[in-house]
């Protein structure tokens, strides 16, 4: 992103410097003999208009500084939004919220902590993905493909894994309260109990009409099943 450079600080610097000094001593002047008023009126109308114009500058600097990190950060979003293969994706210090990363590959993407609440991962292909400690309350994971992704730490509460591959995903500490998930959904293998618990299981149909009850899902090894991921 577009930055201050050092020079522009220094030359504010300076600005500052001289408007001050010639305040104090035309300060200095008017509080002497009567003969130094003109002066000290000079030097005050110099040093007010070096401060006036350090404002007016700084500002103008600013706002430019504003803009054009604006104008990368929406080229950034802009260019990960229409892509569609995301390998090793990482967003770095951008934000990623809202953009919508339905379909795409994202395979070894590093998500760690961000901030992906509500975000849309459906058919995504997340496999050794890490999401380490993101939020991701009520994120979209239908359909999903999360083997071998990270997700220690997560929080996933009022997320969808409908359908969606989790084998040999670490869930460690993971909170799971009121995920949704169904018969189509596949856990690692020794999912921990307390978090299976926390599911709320949701009937599935697969694509040939066959209705399976509420299950809270499958246990690796997976077998994809029609209108699965």
């Amino acid at each position: 992103m577009t930055s201050i450079s050092p020079w522009q600080w220094v030359l504010v610097a300076l600005l500052v410097i001289l408007g001050v000094t010639f305040v104090c001593v035309a300060w200095k002047l008017a509080s002497g003999a009567p003969r130094h008023n003109a002066k000290s009126g000079v030097l005050a109308g110099l040093g007010g208009g070096l401060v006036t114009g350090f404002a007016v500058g700084l500002s103008q600097l600013f706002l430019q500084t504003s803009m054009a990190e604006s104008q990368a950060e929406q080229s950034w979003r802009a260019s990960v939004q229409m892509s569609q293969t995301l390998r090793g994706f990482t967003p770095g210090n951008h934000s990623v919220k809202g953009i919508i990363f339905a379909g795409k590959d994202l395979i070894d993407a590093d998500f760690t902590h961000a901030d992906l609440a509500g975000a849309i991962f459906r058919d995504a292909n997340l496999r050794g993905a890490i999401l380490a400690g993101a939020n991701l309350k009520a994120a979209n994971f239908i359909g999903a493909d999360l083997e071998s992704a990270t997700l220690a730490g997560a929080h996933v509460e009022g997320a969808q894994f409908h359908g969606a591959n989790l084998e040999h995903t670490l869930l460690a500490s993971a909170r799971f309260k009121d995920v949704r998930a169904n018969y189509a959904t596949c856990w690692p293998k020794g999912m921990p109990p307390d978090l299976l618990k926390e599911v709320i299981a949701e009937p599935y149909m697969d694509r040939n009409g066959k209705n399976f009850a509420a299950s809270k899902g499958r246990v690796a090894p997976c077998v994809k099943l029609p209108g699965g991921w």
